[in-house]
């Protein structure tokens, strides 16, 4: 069978607008999972040494004994572990009515005459979570016009819109993932809008120069601008694959580590990866081949 992308156009607008018209449907009504960190609430950190066997279990166990006396709701909680010790990280929403000294001499009181030493740390967390966001929307506007203008410059102006517009919805994609997948939106939001724009941005750049590869080969002298985009998106098929796996491999590692961030980070680049792939492979020869059609140069 011939190798065609811009012959299944419908089906890459079904896709996109079924994907995009849920994640924000979604959006609309549940907003973005925000966890712990990304409202103002508190983090509270217990660790202990490796000097007795069972110490890190028994942390546990003593410092939610703890919390449900003192009626604290966590919202989530990840391990760390080190040769130093093992550390619990606990997200609440709001103050707790203890300090950290408290929680220290309670823990330590419970283990008892083990050589295991407790500590723990209550600190209140800010939400910059938006202005995360709203810091990441001006240069993600710069690089917008700076990449625009490059493609404009060296791969004419249909290439530039082309590029533009498929980073656009590899960008409303990932929105919309994160939206339906509730991957946890913060601290890594707004990076992940950004990674996902400029990255989609440049796999756009890479079929774009095929185009002109294409177009100024003298087999190709007779083909229509729909040929030609079908021929570049084969020819950029190889380096899309590199990379959109070697980011998805990275992905997935990190995402099924649940050690928190590292999480998160791995969960967002998978989401980033599949909708910059997508958006630029497909999107790209299809817009090109239309605005070519359509007498843009």
């Amino acid at each position: 069978m011939k190798f065609s992308v811009t012959n299944k156009f419908k089906l890459w607008i079904i896709i996109t607008l079924v994907v995009i018209v849920a994640g924000m449907v979604m959006l609309g009504v549940f907003g973005l999972n925000t966890a712990a960190d990304y409202r103002n609430g508190c983090e509270i950190k217990v660790s202990v040494d490796q000097d007795a066997d069972d110490s890190a279990v028994n942390l546990k166990k003593y410092t939610e004994e703890y919390f449900a006396e003192k009626g604290v709701k966590t919202v989530s909680y990840a391990t760390q572990t080190s040769p130093d010790g093992t550390m619990f990280i606990y997200k609440i929403n709001e103050k707790p009515a203890f300090t950290g000294a408290e929680l220290t001499e309670f823990l330590n009181d419970k283990l008892g005459t083990s050589k295991a030493v407790a500590e723990a740390f209550v600190s209140e967390t800010v939400s910059y979570g938006e202005l995360q966001i709203w810091q990441t929307a001006v240069p993600l506007a710069i690089a917008a016009v700076v990449l625009t203008l490059y493609v404009m410059i060296f791969e004419k102006p249909a290439s530039a819109i082309a590029s533009l517009i498929a980073s656009v919805i590899a960008t409303g994609l990932f929105i919309a993932v994160v939206s339906l997948a509730r991957i946890p939106a913060y601290p890594f939001f707004g990076t992940g809008v950004a990674f996902t724009f400029v990255f989609a941005f440049v796999l756009a750049t890479v079929t774009s120069n095929r185009f002109k590869e294409e177009s100024k080969k003298p087999s190709n002298s007779g083909a229509s601008f729909g040929e030609i985009a079908d021929l570049a998106a084969k020819a950029s098929l190889v380096r899309y694959l590199f990379t959109g796996l070697s980011l998805l491999l990275a992905g997935v590692v990190l995402g099924v580590l649940k050690i928190g961030y590292p999480s998160f980070v791995g969960l967002m680049l998978v989401a980033a990866d599949v909708c910059a792939v997508f958006a630029a492979f497909v999107w790209t020869p299809v817009l090109w081949a239309a605005l070519k059609k359509a007498n843009v140069k």
